[in-house]
């Protein structure tokens, strides 16, 4: 007989798996591991001497992963005969798993407070280079004294505690630590017991910031009105840094990727180049876990299919390799060859090509969502909110832009919101006198509408990121109604939804109620548009990406007036960016 576990879920499971199978390999467990259509079953054979101590070692050892649902056993009757070898998974950008964490607190260990701590199935895999050994020769390599490292990192915490700044090079880039200020943006707890003291988190939250990926999650701090980016230490330079900074008293530090070094700062460094990737920023929302944005333990990643494609959107490429696809940074990358090559519409190519085949962002985001729903050969209509709105169709072969939202042009937006009805011009004219700071904005204005509106609010940034964050700070109980000017094209108007938020900004509404309102109003309009795109192409999918979805206001909203299990987001791709390049394959 086996013993078999039903792992569920949809993104992350081949790091467990190769978890779980060094674990059974380490107790001597035979196993076998059966694929399934979202997730996998482990069979273990249940005569085995020391399954039991496996079974106890998997509750603390096994790391959790954002993409799992649930675990499961049942019995089957024929028990595998050998231990499986490691699963094939890409070079990527982890999180520690708990046994690899625990070592670098092990005094004995030779991993204690080694920063460079990692195993097969976790670490900064994709941050350091593979390294050619042809033509070197050596007799011994020897590791720095393990205290060496303690005492390394205690300086560094002694340092960053006198209100001094360190960039210091990890093995998922090059970071700045600081401490904490009222500016800043992206936060890291220096202990796991640190997460809750530092904002309101309920259990699924705290799982999504403790998983093996490592991510970012919005929050609302305790101490402060204000929202913040905050993850948990991830790799072994900040596990190492964080746990020294407890130590001092210290419960959170100020995180940020950067380039290089300030005037006068301090630098730790390591003899080896290092290759960073955007972090991810994850979204929880009734229990539901969504990537919002990055790169970071999702790439790179390959995709079975035959392609004479190459793929290219921001910095991204898929490249075709006899029955796969290959999906990575471009400089990655030697040489790649593809009878053509799909970009995205306004972005630069850096090197020639002839057969050039430009899409549209939306159509290449809406077509990641119809490949990691397998839905070829069934019609769906699709959101996708960047800047503005706009709706797709897909026939169950080609997604096309059918409802656009109309222009935003700032160089005409005086002009327009002036004529746009009987008396607007008089709006034009108070905001003038009454609100100059706004009427400079107005005259200053660019062709992005969410940028616009961010400096309308009189934001600290110009961006959809700015506009989602306060919405989130408004503590009321609903929204204002926002002016979408939905014709018979239900197509948005950008100068009706400004000319309804100034005047409330007249009115004299702050600008986390508008922010709030907007969000609200927008799910509003697109759940009734994907309905009415709906009656009139009978798909039988709705679907939805953007950089709005990473508000829980907007998604929220849309969900509330669609049918929740009727409406598809991306699973394991980000809902926005870096979701365009497997669209941009199957575009």
């Amino acid at each position: 007989m086996a013993l078999t576990l039903r792992i569920e879920g949809h993104f992350g499971l081949p790091i467990l798996e190769n978890c779980l199978t060094m674990l059974l390999h380490e107790y001597e467990v035979p196993s076998l591991i059966e694929p399934q259509e979202e997730g996998f079953l482990c069979a273990m054979d249940d005569t085995a001497p020391r399954l039991s101590d496996a079974l106890a070692a998997m509750t603390s050892r096994l790391p959790h992963v954002l993409g799992l649902s649930k675990i499961s056993s049942l019995s089957t009757p024929h028990a595998p005969q050998t231990v499986r070898p490691l699963a094939s998974v890409n070079a990527l950008g982890l999180g520690l798993c708990p046994s690899c964490h625990a070592s670098m607190f092990d005094a004995k260990s030779l991993h204690f407070f080694d920063p460079f701590t990692r195993c097969s199935c976790c670490g900064g895999h994709y941050a350091l280079p593979v390294i050619e050994s042809k033509n070197i020769t050596f007799d011994t390599l020897q590791a720095p004294a393990t205290h060496t490292y303690e005492a390394l990192f205690e300086a560094v915490a002694s340092y960053i505690a006198q209100g001094n700044s360190v960039v210091c090079k990890t093995t998922f880039g090059l970071r700045r630590f600081a401490a904490v200020t009222p500016t800043s943006e992206h936060i890291m707890a220096t202990s796991i017991a640190k997460l809750s003291t530092l904002a309101p988190l309920i259990e699924s939250e705290i799982q999504a910031l403790l998983s093996i990926e490592r991510p970012f999650l919005r929050v609302k701090l305790h101490d402060q009105a204000r929202i913040v980016k905050l993850k948990a230490p991830d790799e072994g330079f900040s596990i190492a840094l964080c746990a020294k900074l407890a130590a001092l008293g210290i419960e959170s530090i100020a995180i940020e990727a950067c380039e290089g070094t300030r005037s006068g700062e301090k630098v730790l460094d390591f003899a080896s180049e290092v290759s960073a990737q955007e972090e991810l920023l994850v979204m929880v929302r009734q229990n539901e876990v969504r990537i919002v944005e990055g790169e970071r333990a999702l790439f790179p990643r390959r995709l079975s299919h035959v392609s004479h494609t190459l793929g290219i959107a921001s910095h991204l490429v898929a490249v075709p390799h006899e029955r796969e696809v290959a999906i990575d940074r471009m400089e990655r990358f030697d040489q790649a060859h593809a009878a053509k090559v799909v970009a995205i519409e306004g972005e630069t190519l850096l090197f020639e090509a002839t057969n050039v085949v430009r899409i549209s962002p939306s159509v290449a985001a809406s077509m990641s969502l119809i490949v990691e729903h397998r839905l070829f050969g069934s019609k769906a209509v699709c959101v996708t909110l960047d800047d503005m709105p706009i709706f797709g169709y897909f026939d169950g072969k080609k997604m096309i832009d059918v409802i656009p939202s109309k222009p935003f042009e700032g160089a005409q937006l005086l002009e327009r919101l002036g004529s746009l009805r009987e008396g607007s011009d008089r709006l034009v004219e108070t905001v003038r006198v009454k609100l100059p700071s706004v009427y400079e904005v107005l005259t200053l204005a660019d062709d992005h509408f969410a940028a616009t509106v961010a400096s309308i609010l009189e934001l600290d940034e110009a961006s959809m990121e700015a506009l989602i964050t306060a919405g989130l700070l408004y503590g009321g109980k609903g929204g204002l109604h926002i002016d979408m000017s939905v014709g018979d094209d239900h197509r948005f108007d950008p100068y009706a939804a400004v000319a309804s938020l100034l005047s409330y900004r007249l009115a004299g509404v702050s600008s986390a109620h508008l922010a709030y309102s907007l969000m609200e109003a927008w799910g509003d309009f697109a759940a009734l548009t994907l309905q009415t795109l709906q009656g009139k192409t009978a798909a039988t999918h709705l679907c939805a990406c953007g950089a709005a979805l990473g508000s829980t206001l907007f998604w929220g909203r849309l969900r509330q007036k669609v049918e929740p299990q009727k409406l598809l987001a991306n699973l394991t791709l980000p809902m926005s960016g870096n979701n365009r390049i497997v669209g941009a394959i199957f575009g």
